[in-house]
């Protein structure tokens, strides 16, 4: 049975996982930049990272939580939801792109247009867009999911939500090794198909949420997340390796789902300052990214992550919810965020 409208009101509690996630982001970009420092910097930038990476999946997660199990005709679905993502996508990979290009000409006095095209084709026209893209497909792909849903037993979607998670996580091992295990972030490819590989964590996010009525205790589910978190770390600073920090790998996986599925346990009754801060949860992910590359393009980290993180989180979290509610008080420019 679908979930009907009026049972997908807005949450506090996942207003706030919304807001957390948001933060992660941040953190995991601020993180980044000390990727290749050594002694304790690393440390701290490697347990800052680890605990950081469910982010992404918590927000495919909550998405899927909220635009699944809908009774909606697919035009209905569009009409509501196409500029909430396309807006976004088309002005914000348009910034990226100017950035980019600018940034090549004062480097090399010339702008490489072929690898400008190359870089939306492969839907990431500046670092962090890439998920907007991923993001399209499974907002294309709703509104029929949502068909199935109606029409399919509660046991089959869960299979195909674990077969489609599994699947996803081979593939992506094949993918980094394969490549030589040269990067923590998704593999490149065209944009058309990379929701595919999301698809586990979207379904998820509707039947965790709406059809997993079992409890766990909170400190199982918090202690799981720490200890999944703690793996990443050791399992990326012996090994040397970015394959545990990806989001399709199982430990980012492990500790994901228990975030989630505490979140949907959780019942907070009245909003919070975090919960209050969701609405510009969106445009912290969008400008956060340009205002860390300043500060890298005018040297301003120091070399001490300890100092770093925290200065580069201060600006990225705090100058993009700046940003965010600045935007979102200026007519047709809240469309944007």
């Amino acid at each position: 049975m679908p979930t009907t409208n009026t049972q997908i009101n807005r949450s506090h509690s996942f207003d706030t996982l919304r807001t957390l996630s948001a933060a992660m982001v941040v953190l995991i970009h601020c993180a980044a930049v000390y990727a290749a420092s050594s002694g304790g910097d690393f440390v701290f930038a490697n347990l800052v990272n680890s605990f950081s990476r469910v982010a992404v999946p918590l927000f495919v997660m909550t998405s899927g939580a909220f635009l699944l199990g809908r009774d909606e005709t697919p035009a209905v679905f569009y009409r509501k939801r196409f500029g909430k993502i396309f807006i976004p996508l088309a002005v914000w990979s348009a910034v990226g792109l100017t950035a980019w290009g600018a940034r090549s000409y004062v480097e090399t006095g010339a702008v490489d247009f072929g690898r400008l095209l190359s870089s939306v084709a492969h839907g990431d026209p500046f670092y962090h867009l890439w998920y907007l893209y991923m993001s399209a497909g499974l907002y294309a792909v709703a509104p029929f999911l949502n068909v199935l849903i109606r029409q399919s037993p509660v046991t089959t979607l869960w299979a195909v939500a674990w077969f489609m998670l599994l699947a996803a996580c081979l593939n992506d091992c094949h993918d980094y090794f394969h490549a030589g295990g040269s990067t923590a972030l998704p593999t490149p490819g065209t944009f058309v198909f990379k929701w595919v590989d999301y698809f586990g964590y979207f379904l998820l996010g509707y039947l965790i949420r709406t059809r997993s009525p079992r409890r766990f205790p909170p400190t199982m589910l918090i202690g799981a997340y720490v200890l999944s978190s703690l793996m990443i770390a050791y399992m990326s600073q012996v090994y040397e390796m970015s394959y545990f920090y990806r989001y399709l790998s199982p430990f980012v996986m492990a500790g994901a789902l228990c975030v989630f599925k505490l979140f949907c346990q959780y019942d907070q009754p009245q909003p919070g300052l975090a919960s209050r801060l969701a609405p510009y949860s969106f445009g912290i992910y969008l400008i956060h990214a340009f205002l860390l590359t300043g500060a890298g393009v005018v040297g301003l980290p120091p070399d001490s992550a300890y100092a770093g993180i925290p200065m580069l989180f201060a600006l990225g979290w705090g100058g993009g919810l700046l940003a965010s509610w600045m935007l979102s008080k200026i007519g047709y420019l809240r469309r944007v965020v």
